[in-house]
């Protein structure tokens, strides 16, 4: 494979759960960069990353909107050349990491769809410079099984799987067949089985004997996790159950804002404006910004947080300005305290130093109490501010990867 990758080929790693593919691409990344290294090559950039945020974690890498926050639901070749186009053209120097890059790894590609690929590889030849080579020039290597996760959108999108895209990055494909994780050979069994959806009577009678009654929506217990095939049917069973805690409700909204640095008798002083998230349009370009920032998944499910006493919540985001390693996309715990104190309103921030939501964790044995408070995403002088929590009682298939629970349905 290194060899391969070397000789410029891309390739493809594909295998059942278990089968070690993550461990594979950590491997492959640092053999690559030392042969590379060996050989005098100027090029030794790796980009890790997943469309989704608990995968992208896991290899310490970044989800695709985090990398290109610009493209997020764009479908368009035209529009999306004419962005790139102006975002090397107001800085140029920031996309030099793209430009340095000898390796692109991709993992989960059963989730991507067509068109966030149409729109990398777009943004990658203009950024490289190399109209002509496919993915400007980079080397790739997609990591995946395309009988495992699907893309959990409610729309109808085109899949990756046999489309021209692949064709044309001429992949060649490394199939892995054992599996490395279940030390249960009956349990890797039915899980392969179940995959080719070849389940024998044996394995629904296995699987029957680990299942509770939960015949009646009301017998599920408010700490089980509902995994959901779309969003949609997650969303109305969040709402359902929100609605059926009692107690009062507390909303975290926060307007953007726009911050600048203002030079006066020698001093800087931060200059903070809120603006107008009705009418971006009416903003210039900074209703651009303000509309990208919007659009991205962590803001647009976030930017209203109504939660009580008692709510199962999610944080949607890596939080890296904690201390606790933990505070990462896709933890599950459950609402303790809410705090909003509107009056107190930082100068700085806008926001009131003592808003926050107290979360207790499911996979804290110490039961502490964590104050989470509001997070911040950035697109030059623009900031918008949301509490990073979404409802979790219910969530799609791919947003329950990595979730450490004791019960599911």
């Amino acid at each position: 494979m290194i060899d391969l990758l070397i000789n410029d080929r891309n390739v493809m790693v594909l295998g059942e759960a278990g089968t070690g593919k993550s461990a594979l691409i950590e491997a492959a990344c640092s053999m690559y960069i030392d042969r590379r290294r060996r050989e005098g090559k100027q090029r030794l950039g790796i980009l890790v990353t997943a469309p989704c945020g608990m995968p992208a974690s896991k290899l310490r890498g970044q989800t695709l909107d985090s990398v290109f926050p610009q493209l997020t639901n764009m479908s368009d070749p035209r529009t999306c050349a004419n962005v790139i186009k102006k975002m090397i053209a107001v800085n140029p120097d920031r996309w030099n990491f793209i430009r340095l890059l000898c390796l692109l790894v991709i993992d989960e590609i059963s989730t991507l769809l067509v068109n966030k690929l149409k729109m990398l590889d777009i943004a990658f030849r203009i950024i490289r410079d190399a109209p002509s080579d496919y993915m400007g020039g980079v080397r790739v290597m997609l990591c995946g099984d395309f009988l495992q996760l699907d893309s959990a959108g409610d729309v109808d999108g085109t899949k990756l799987y046999g489309h021209e895209m692949m064709i044309e990055g001429q992949f060649k494909v490394f199939n892995l067949t054992r599996n490395v994780r279940q030390t249960d050979d009956n349990f890797a069994g039915l899980l392969s089985r179940a995959r080719l959806g070849r389940l024998t009577e044996a394995d629904g009678s296995l699987l029957r004997s680990r299942n509770a009654n939960t015949d009646q929506e009301n017998d599920i217990a408010s700490d089980t996790l509902q995994i959901c095939g779309t969003r949609n049917l997650a969303h109305i069973i969040n709402i359902k159950r929100f609605e059926s805690l009692k107690g009062t409700s507390r909303t975290y909204e926060f307007p953007a804002i726009k911050r600048w640095k203002m030079s006066t008798e020698g001093e800087d002083d931060w200059v903070v404006k809120p603006l107008d998230t009705e009418n971006p349009s009416e903003l210039g370009s900074l209703g651009e910004k303000l509309r990208d920032l919007c659009a991205r998944p962590c803001v647009k499910d976030a930017k209203r947080c109504t939660l009580r006493i008692g709510a199962r919540v999610m944080l949607n985001r890596n939080l890296y300005e904690y201390k606790d390693c933990r505070m990462r996309n896709g933890r599950v715990g459950t609402v303790v305290d809410v705090c909003v104190l509107a009056e107190q309103y930082d100068e700085e921030t806008l926001l009131s130093p003592l808003t926050y939501v107290g979360v207790r964790f499911d996979d804290d044995a110490t039961e502490d109490t964590v104050r989470v408070k509001p997070a911040v995403l950035r697109h030059g002088t623009v900031e918008v501010w949301c509490m990073p929590l979404i409802h979790a009682w219910a969530v799609t298939v791919n947003k329950a990867q990595g979730c450490e629970v004791d019960k599911t349905v």
